[in-house]
Order: C-alpha cells, then structure tokens, then sequence
C-alpha cells in the first residue's frame, strides 16, 4: 500500500511545481485575504512541493485550501498528508479542501475524504498540446475572418487603456452575468515582478477603440487564460477568437508546453464549451473538490451554508 514518507515546511519561494496556481506567485495573488503555508512531500512513488491558503472564517476558525494540487496522489496519501500538515499551521483551520489536477488517475473518494458539491475551480477544460501542430477547427478560421480588422496586442502599461479594458469587462460581467474581480484586484495580479510566473493582458482593438482583453497568467510550463471581456462590433461578431487566437500562438512560438483555455461545461457554459473546443485540444477532467476535516460539526455547518450559497448564486 503506497504511503506518504515525508512531508516538510518549506519557503515561498521554493515552491517548484508546474502549475502556476502551485506558486508564489498565487500566493502573492491571494495575499493578504490569504494566508500561505508551502510544504515539500514525498511518497514511494511521487513527490513534489504544494501551497496551502488559509482564510480566516469566523471567530478564531479558518479554512485551508490548495488550488490545482499533486497529479499523482491517492487517497490514503490524502489523509495523511492532511494529518500531517495541521501542526505547521498556525491558525485553527476546520478543514482543508483539495482541488486535484485533472487527470488524476489514482484518486477516488473514501473514508474522511468528503465530495463538495460544488466547486469554485471548473472541473474540465480544454488544454492545447503546443508541442503539436495547432488544430483549429473551421469555426475558428471562419470567426478570424469576420473578425480581420481586430487588432490585438500586448499590454504596455498604458493606464488609459487598461481603464479602457476595465469598462468592457465589467459590461462583459453585466451581459454573461458573471461577478466582476475588482480594478485593484486585477492591477495587482498584472503588476507581479517574481520571475516564476508571468501575467499578461492581451488587448483587443476596433479602429482605434478597446474592445476587449484577455488575461492570462504563464510559466516556463503552460499558459492559462484566466478571464476576460468582449464587445460586439457588429451584429455576432465580437474579438473572442482573434484574442485567444494571438495568445496560444505568442505561446507556442514562446515554446511553451500547453496552453489551458479552463474551464468548459455543461448548461450555462454550453456556448462556452462550444468556443473553446472549437481550438482543438484535449478535454480533460478533474475530481470532484474534496475536503477533510478537523472539525467535523463546525466543517459540516459550514458545508451546509456554503452549498444553500453556491446553490443561489447559480440558480
């Protein structure tokens, strides 16, 4: 049976994993609403570093969180690593819930390992192979035409345009119904100077006017898209393509490995789902969201609100 041998605190910055939402730089990003805890582990048949968030709750209580975690872990590794890591951190956490990477062929639900029914993070994507030839469908190339007068680029800095991007994404939030993250937020993301990880703002313009962006955080690894805005210039034609477009082509001649356009679904994200398969790519699944806890009736109430929120919020 396959157990965990090791497990160690470690530094920020010695955080090597090849998902970017495993840095320093998402701890950064998360800071200070977010407290961050790195830990190095080793079982007998991987190993690795992973980030740990805590969010005060209520009270003296908190929660621990680890985004995009351990692709190759099982469950009994799971519990043990849950165990072992309470006594490193310093605040009274509840529980700790684990959003695995997708793919993760070991894993399955056991004994003190509890489903979410919801999750914050999408549960499948769609992630380009850039080692290969790029195979976008004819959706994409038909789109690329209507859209030939969008010009799209790097960010540079320039504070009128970033103001400029800001109001077509909070129109963008308005229209599709999604929260907006706040201009600070996001001006904050954008400014990281750590060199494991790059944010980047690709914007898109129409004879001379922002019409939309993109941002997208990479590393030496992958690129991912994060959230972005668009704004019709005619009748069903926007600068989507153009934008996603620009950014996994940078990416590839960058040569970085993948390109992760995250998250597609089912119901509301049906039209989503149809844009982003329409790049080529793999679709992937991930497990459910999982938590464990250390305190099982105040994890358990909390549970309860959370899902009564998630469920309204959702409809």
């Amino acid at each position: 049976m396959d157990q965990l041998v090791n497990i160690e605190p470690i530094n920020i910055s010695e955080l090597n994993s090849e998902s970017v939402f495993q840095s320093s730089f998402w701890a950064y990003v998360k800071s200070p609403n977010w407290v961050s805890y790195a830990f190095r582990y080793q079982t007998n048949r991987s190993g690795g570093t992973f980030l740990i968030l805590v969010r005060k709750l209520f009270l003296s209580f908190s929660i621990a969180y680890s985004p995009f975690c351990f692709k190759d872990i099982d469950s009994k590794e799971l519990i043990e690593i849950s165990k072992k890591i309470k006594k490193y951190i310093n605040e009274n956490i509840i529980l700790v819930r684990y959003d695995l990477s997708y793919s993760n062929d070991n894993f399955s639900f056991i004994k003190h390992l509890h489903r979410c029914k919801y999750s914050i993070q999408p549960k499948e994507s769609v992630i380009i192979d850039l080692e290969k030839d790029l195979c976008f469908k004819q959706r994409v190339k038909r789109n690329l035409k209507k859209e030939a007068e969008v010009e799209v680029f790097k960010w540079d800095n320039s504070e009128a345009e970033y103001n400029a991007w800001y109001r077509t994404y909070l129109e963008t939030a308005k229209r599709d119904g999604f929260d907006a993250r706040s201009k600070a937020y996001i001006k904050r993301l954008l400014s990281y100077k750590g060199v494991d990880v790059k944010p980047i703002l690709y914007i898109a313009k129409h004879n001379d006017e922002v019409i939309g962006g993109i941002v997208n955080i990479r590393n030496s690894f992958e690129e991912i898209y994060l959230f972005g805005s668009s704004s019709f210039i005619k009748d069903g034609v926007s600068c989507g393509y153009s934008l996603q477009s620009y950014a996994i082509n940078r990416a590839k001649e960058d040569k970085l490995k993948y390109y992760d356009l995250f998250g597609i679904g089912e119901g509301n994200l049906n039209k989503l789902t149809t844009f982003k398969t329409s790049f080529g790519g793999e679709a992937v699944k991930r497990p459910a969201s999982c938590d464990y806890y250390y305190n099982k009736i105040l994890a358990s109430c909390y549970k309860f609100i959370e899902n009564i929120r998630f469920k309204a919020k959702r409809g």
